[in-house]
This record gives C-alpha cells, structure tokens and sequence, in this order.
C-alpha cells in the first residue's frame, strides 16, 4: 500500500499490506491503537526523510520486522571543488566510517547500505526504541594552487544534495587594471594589475620563492601578447597587491586589456575562490613617428669604422716608432779639415 496524502487510523489493523509506503513531505500516517499484520519486508512502513509518522499504542507485524525504516534514496555531497578528502562517521545502521575524495564535478555519493539501494537512516524498533542515523563529515582538507584549506566539520544532514561550506578561504578579484605608460606598435605599454583578497585566508605563502596567484589578460577575444605571460603574486587575506606587466598589441586602433585572477583548476563551484574581470581604458596604438631628415644609418656607421680604423693606425704607427733603434752618427775633426781643403 503506497500513501501520498494523509492516513489516520484507530484501532484499526493493517492486514497483509506491508510495507506501507510514504512519500513527500505531504505524505503521512497516523495510528492509535491497532497496528501491523504482514509484511513482504522486515519493516511495516517505509518512509522517506520528509514524510511523518505518528503510532500511538500500535503492535507490529513483530519477529525480525520492524515498524519501520526511514530511508535516502541516494545521497550526493556537493563541495567547493575537486580533490577534497574527507571522513564520515556513524552512516548507516552499522554507523561506518567511510574516508571520501570529492569528484571533479566537487561531488561524493554517499554509499548506501548495500551495492545498490537507499540507506536507512532511522529504525522504529517493535519494541518501541528508535535508532536515528548521527552521521558527521570531519577532517575536510583541500589542496589548491593557492594554499590548503579546511572545510567546516558537522553533521551530515539526511537530505538528497547537502553542501558542505568553507569558511575560511581567499575570496581574490582584480580590481583595476592601469594603463601607467602608453607605446606605439612595435613596442609595450606597462600596466599595473591591482590584486585583492577580501577573503579570510591568505593566497599563496609568503615565505616560498613562487608567486602563487597568475594573472590571465585578454585582448578582444584573444590572449594578450602580454610580459611575462602568466605574472603573478602572493595576495595575503584582507591585503591588495600590484603587479606589472607589459603589453604588446599587433594592430593600429583603438583596444582594451581585460584580466583576471587565474582561479585553481579544482574548483567546481564558480566564483568560491573569488574571479572576474576589469577592463582597462581604452588604448589607441598607432604607428611611431618618422625620425627627422639626417644621415642614414648606414652612412653613420661607415663614419664610426672610418674613426675607429684611423685610430688604431695612429695607434700602432705610434708604438712601431717608440720600438724603433737610434743610430747615432759621429763626425771625427780631422775629416772636416779634409772637407775645408777641398
């Protein structure tokens, strides 16, 4: 027997019908007095987490069937992002401790109590007493390209897709994008990107050689021919941080340069670690100026070797004529008294 509205009985039993099956929080079945005889299961009523059961003075089927089971179809956790480990505890009526990693998609599926199937989260036993599933997510760790963060731990709520949050993660955006030097073609203009953190955690650690979060610019629909391709910094929580870069652009007209944070590829949810794009003023680049009338290069450069070339003569004549030897000539007396004669 299968209620989707509202049953009420008293006194009454419930014969060879069992389980009865509640559905939807508009689901509900209330009995006093009377109770259960017969059941295809080992519970008299099945039950999903929304629908309500209230038995006042009712006997079950009894022997190993139990008034009744509230069952999960199927149960997805849904994180930040990928690669997230986890532990659960108290699942299911053996109260496993299951260790979980979250799926490229940021999602787990919790296991059921079988391969296949719902998982039981409460029991109303014959006997009166009720077992309630006190499941708890603990030891929430994630490992991104910024920095290792922790989830908060808690219970593990019996609903179909609960979200497991963080508290404490940066939260980085760029918040201007500034055009500090104009150029032509041919040459780069310098910007200054300006980083911020709103968040509670810190991006990137300081006391390491690598700049964590990388800076992504776009030039109309294409990458920016931007220097160095990927710049980056270490954004601490609550802190702003410039970084510069130089732009090339291969066109004459007008154009803008648009970044953004380069975000960890784990994340599933977007905009949890932050993101977005500012757009700079627009850029007018144009050809360099002719240079005025003058020598050409190449006539310069012949005038330079020309310099240089008589110089190193100069150079070398004037070391060859310091080694060169002195000879010394004498004149005796006497052969100018032969000259005189003559």
């Amino acid at each position: 027997m299968t209620i989707n509205g509202a049953f009420s009985a008293t006194n009454t039993i419930v014969s060879a019908s069992g389980p009865v099956a509640l559905a939807g929080n508009t689901a509900s079945i209330s009995m006093n007095g009377g109770g259960f005889d017969g059941s295809r299961d080992d519970h008299d009523i099945v039950a999903d987490t929304d629908a309500q059961i209230s038995l006042n003075n009712v006997e079950g089927t009894g022997g190993i069937v139990d008034l009744w089971e509230r069952q999960l179809a199927s149960q997805v956790i849904q994180f930040p992002g990928s690669g997230i480990t986890f532990n659960l505890t108290g699942v299911g009526p053996q109260e496993r401790t299951l260790q979980g990693l979250s799926m490229v998609d940021g999602t787990y599926v919790v296991p059921a109590n079988y391969q296949q199937g719902p998982r039981i989260v409460e029991i109303g036993y014959g006997d009166g007493t009720i077992w309630t599933e006190n499941a708890t997510v603990s030891d929430i760790e994630w490992f991104t390209a910024w920095g290792t963060y922790y989830g908060t731990n808690g219970d593990l709520e019996k609903i179909t897709n609960p979200a497991i949050q963080f508290d404490m993660i940066p939260q980085i955006s760029v918040t201007s994008v500034e055009i500090t030097k104009e150029a032509h073609l041919g040459k780069r203009a310098t910007v200054m990107v300006t980083l911020s953190n709103t968040g509670s955690a810190d991006a990137g650690n300081p006391d390491d050689l690598i700049d964590s979060v990388a800076i992504e610019c776009y030039d109309g629909e294409n990458r920016a021919d931007i220097s160095p391709t990927y710049p980056a910094a270490d954004v601490m929580a609550g802190e702003t941080v410039g970084v510069e870069l130089k732009w090339g652009h291969a066109q004459e007209g007008n154009a803008t340069l648009v970044c953004s944070p380069l975000t960890p590829s784990q994340i599933a949810i977007e905009g949890t670690l932050g993101g977005g794009s500012i757009q700079s003023k627009i850029v007018v680049w144009s050809t360099a100026p002719e240079a005025p009338p003058g020598m050409s290069p190449m006539l310069i450069s012949f005038l330079v070797a020309l310099v240089v070339g008589l110089g190193l003569v100069a150079y070398f004549t004037a070391i060859h004529a310091r080694d060169e030897p002195t000879r010394t000539i004498v004149i005796e007396r006497d052969e100018l008294d032969d000259l005189d004669d003559l």
